[in-house]
């Protein structure tokens, strides 16, 4: 672009300007999911948010879907500092308040909107996740296979027990044949006495498990 102008005396003189238009980029966003070990449902997310200018607005949204079906779509709007060009993002989503069916599908992610007046707020969007709930006939297997897993270990524990109670009667009857039993005889009597009865719990435990597995 070129610029001419006059001073006093009439002299011309000229200047050349070179600009540069710089393009609105679209806003940055990372955020990452961190699971909750003691609850399946909960999902933390942490990450931040950046652009040039500012924001417009900020969703977190899930898509759900049934037989690759759009059922229904969850858009839940997040506080932003729109005029500052990078700011940290922290959410939490519990899965269990949405009632997932068998066969279902879940996409979660986030959108983020730039303040971009001229030509219209730009969205970018964050790393998607996803979660399928098995269908009734999985559910059904997976629980079978669990069933199945539990009484083979019930079996194995019975098996030990049976064993344990044989050599207990071996060593009683080899006590009382005795007139004075050796320290280290009575000891192993007692080391038995205490492992039948932790195996005996473990059992009672297996038990109920089996029973719940059973019930479902």
């Amino acid at each position: 672009m070129n610029f001419s102008y006059s001073n006093e005396q009439n002299l011309l003189d000229s200047t050349k300007l070179n600009i540069n238009v710089v393009k609105d980029a679209f806003p940055g966003i990372n955020v990452n999911e961190l699971l909750d070990t003691n609850n399946a449902g909960i999902r933390y997310f942490t990450g931040k948010v950046s652009d040039d200018y500012g924001f417009s607005k900020m969703n977190f949204v899930a898509e759900i879907r049934s037989e690759n079906k759009l059922k229904k779509v969850i858009s839940i709007p997040l506080s932003l500092q729109k005029n500052a060009i990078e700011q940290g993002v922290n959410f939490l989503w519990n899965t269990d308040t949405i009632g997932l069916e068998p066969n279902e599908t879940i996409e979660y992610y986030f959108s983020v909107w730039d303040n971009d007046g001229i030509n219209g707020a730009k969205q970018s969007t964050s790393q998607k996740w996803k979660i399928d709930v098995p269908s009734l006939n999985e559910m059904n297997k997976e629980s079978s296979k669990e069933s199945e897993k539990t009484k083979d270990l019930l079996d194995k524990e019975q098996s030990e027990l049976d064993k344990m109670e044989k050599d207990m009667k071996a060593l009683r009857k080899d006590l009382l044949e005795k007139k004075k039993p050796d320290w280290e005889e009575k000891e192993k009597f007692q080391e038995l006495l205490e492992q039948q009865k932790e195996m005996m719990e473990k059992l009672e435990d297996r038990a109920q498990e089996q029973q719940k597995q059973n019930s479902k």
